[in-house]
């Protein structure tokens, strides 16, 4: 009975009602959607028929086959829901509805927050919250987690403690999924040195992450006073609100978050679910959209159509290395002749050149089938490949595929759109061409089989010239959407495909497409009449296309002087693919038994560490002015993506025991291992592994 209820009131949020609908708005607005579905299941089949007959890749056919099936589903759901939506009473619409409306959002934990401090802990107060907090967690984790966590932490401090190679290695434990090995060495880390402020900012952000949003707010409050106006500060406190339900509160903290930095991804992405629960879907729908720009993914994407929002094209940010002109297709645009303005000689010398450039791109059209061929060999080799082993798909699952992939299929929608508009101009440009045809042939009549030959010639100059120079124009908008498209293709596909067979395949037809704007270009050609025989003219010679090749790279591994651990842990990613390793007895033998799981979701920023004091400088904000960063984005213990921004570069000591290694694409600077955790609204686990703990 929930699940009907729970598609019952799908359907009814997705309609336009302000106030509760009635049975009968929900009936007639389900019978709508199961129509509108059936429009869908009806272009998808002409869709899959039309793509059989060219033949296209069979991934591409298998993803249109999926999605019909499931709008069949769908519509047989909706269908038999329809059906027994009558069973339903007023008042259980009204209550489900009312339930619907803060789906996601917690319920206020009165217990939990009537337990926090009343006022700030000033530090020797706060030093003691952390040391029982630390004892209460230390009880609850399991033996084996302990002795793993105990064990890496004596191997880092075995000379001398280093609050921040601990506070370092938490975070790689964190990044790697064991994250009750990571919580129990940052805690003893804090307790060497409750100085460091970024183990504190660290800890809490951990906390707030494994349902401790109640022993993440005394330390955040704390921090607050030091670094007011922190923007990592104010949202991580934001999120640790939202996860006790307190959302006027959280929506505080969060707004002066959007306050120092307005395009923040995780604020906005929480502040939207808010905005929701208050009603206010347009602004749901902006913070949502906001938080797409800085960081896509597709979880936030079905958020923003659970609202009626739509993502566009631009709405995404990519902002991985691309070359403005990847394949050179601008070297081709010099190649187009001229267009004739004058009748005579001039046209047929025209014709001449242009006969010769449309040869050039139909031999070089000739080459690509032959490539094309040969793709298909090594395409089917990989498809092959894949049935017997979809593994080989799991490097693919992070950031910068899907951001790419997701780009790709937007671009296609973008163009379409363009494309129809320009379709339009160019039929209006082809009845006028036609219209002035028909003026010049009766100008011909007119003139009588003896007029001579520069009266002809005059009657063609009048033609080819107004035909030509609106066709020009119209020749250029196309070309100049061709290039758009094409070129953005060139990019997203190196980053959005799964294999070099698919993407060369692309490639081709990206190639093919261009070369078939290329000559079918319009262009007319009127002599009239020529007093003299015209010697052959050819045009210009077509260049070659530029080869792409992935300039983007990144590794990020930690070395410490006494326990190598490059050899054990790192993030690799190259072009779209991504390789982690954490091959480390200590996390190997751990994450299994994780007491402390659940969704959690954020950003480990690293920059460069400024002085000596970190309390001068607070957590690490995102987007805040420094030389470079680099980004690790995690999702449920799954690395999703490495980023660099602009100029960092990271072989430098960490206290003389530990250093960072992160090679980007391109040689960068210098960098000490700062790292600050910024959570993520996916983070919030609500009745956590340790919303139990009591601190008294």
């Amino acid at each position: 009975m929930r699940y009907v209820i729970f598609l019952f009131l799908f359907f009814a949020f997705q309609s336009a009602f302000a106030q509760t609908p009635s049975k009968q708005d929900i009936q007639n607005q389900m019978k709508q959607a199961i129509k509108e579905l059936n429009q869908q299941i009806t272009n998808l089949e002409k869709q899959i028929e039309e793509a059989k007959k060219n033949k296209e890749d069979s991934e591409t056919i298998k993803g249109l086959e999926d999605q019909l099936a499931l709008l069949k589903k769908q519509v047989i759901m909706m269908g038999g829901l329809n059906k027994n939506i009558s069973n339903f009473s007023d008042k259980t619409i009204q209550a489900a509805v009312a339930q619907d409306t803060t789906k996601g959002v917690h319920k206020i934990d009165s217990l939990r927050i009537n337990a926090l401090p009343k006022e700030p802990l000033i530090d020797t107060k706060l030093s003691v919250f952390v040391q029982k907090t630390f004892v209460s967690i230390d009880k609850m984790l399991p033996t084996t987690q302990k002795k793993y966590a105990k064990e890496l932490y004596n191997k880092i401090n075995i000379d001398k403690k280093s609050s921040d190679a601990s506070g370092i290695a938490a975070i790689q434990c964190w990044l790697a999924g064991s994250s009750d090995m990571a919580i129990w060495i940052l805690g003893k880390a804090c307790l060497d040195d409750m100085s460091n402020t970024d183990n504190l900012s660290n800890y809490a952000s951990m906390l707030s992450m494994v349902g401790g949003e109640h022993l993440a707010i005394p330390i955040l409050q704390n921090l607050e006073v030091k670094f007011p106006g922190n923007t990592t500060i104010l949202n991580n406190m934001g999120q640790a609100w939202f996860g006790l339900g307190e959302l006027t509160k959280a929506k505080k903290y969060l707004a002066n978050a959007l306050l120092g930095f307005g395009k923040h991804p995780e604020a906005n992405e929480t502040m939207c679910k808010i905005q929701q629960v208050e009603g206010n879907i347009t602004e749901a729908i902006e913070s949502i959209k906001r938080s797409i720009r800085e960081d896509y993914t597709p979880e936030k994407e079905a958020k923003l159509k659970e609202l009626q929002g739509k993502l566009e094209y631009d709405d995404i940010q990519f902002r991985y290395p691309a070359k403005a002109e990847p394949l050179g297709i601008e070297k081709f645009m010099f190649t187009i002749p001229d267009y004739p303005i004058e009748g005579g000689a001039t046209s047929q010398t025209s014709r001449m050149e242009w006969d010769d450039f449309r040869q050039q791109a139909g031999d070089v059209l000739e080459k690509l089938k032959e490539e094309e061929r040969t793709k298909e060999k090594e395409l089917k080799a990989y498809q092959d490949l894949l049935l017997a082993n979809p593994k080989i798909l799991k490097p693919y699952d992070n950031a910068v595929y899907k951001t790419s992939y997701r780009k790709l299929q937007l671009l296609n929608e973008w163009y379409t759109d363009r494309f129809g508009e320009l379709s339009k101009k160019m039929d209006a440009a082809r009845d006028s061409v036609e219209k002035w045809r028909e003026d010049m042939n009766e100008a011909y009549s007119a003139l009588g089989n003896n007029a001579d030959c520069e009266a002809k010639k005059s009657i063609a100059t009048n033609f080819v010239s107004k035909s030509n120079m609106l066709w020009q124009q119209h020749n250029a908008e196309l070309l100049s959407l061709e290039k758009q498209k094409l070129n953005a293709e060139a990019t997203y596909a190196l980053y959005g495909t799964q294999d070099r067979s698919l993407y060369e395949m692309l490639i081709i037809k990206i190639k093919q497409a261009f070369l078939n704007s290329l000559g079918n270009l319009h262009c007319e050609f009127e002599v009239g009449c020529i007093p003299a025989e015209i010697q052959k003219h050819v045009g210009k010679t077509l260049p070659d296309f530029d080869s792409v090749n992935c300039q983007y790279k990144t590794e990020l591994s930690i070395k410490y002087k006494k326990l190598d651990f490059s050899k054990y842990f790192s993030i690799k990613v190259e072009c779209n693919k991504m390789t982690t390793s954490f091959d480390v007895i200590y996390v190997k033998g751990s994450i299994e038994e994780n007491l402390a799981n659940g969704t959690n979701k954020g950003t480990v920023e690293i920059v460069a560490k400024i002085g000596s004091d970190k309390q001068n400088y607070g957590p690490i904000e995102l987007g805040a002015s420094v030389s470079g960063s680099v980004g690790i984005q995690f999702m449920n213990g799954n690395i999703q993506d490495v980023f660099v921004s602009g100029k960092v570069g990271v072989k430098a000591g960490v206290s003389g025991d530990l250093n960072l290694d992160i090679s980007p694409s391109a040689n960068l600077g210098s960098l000490e291992g700062r790292m600050s955790i910024i959570t993520g609204q996916g983070s919030i686990t609500g009745k956590g592994a340790f919303s139990g703990i009591s601190i008294k």
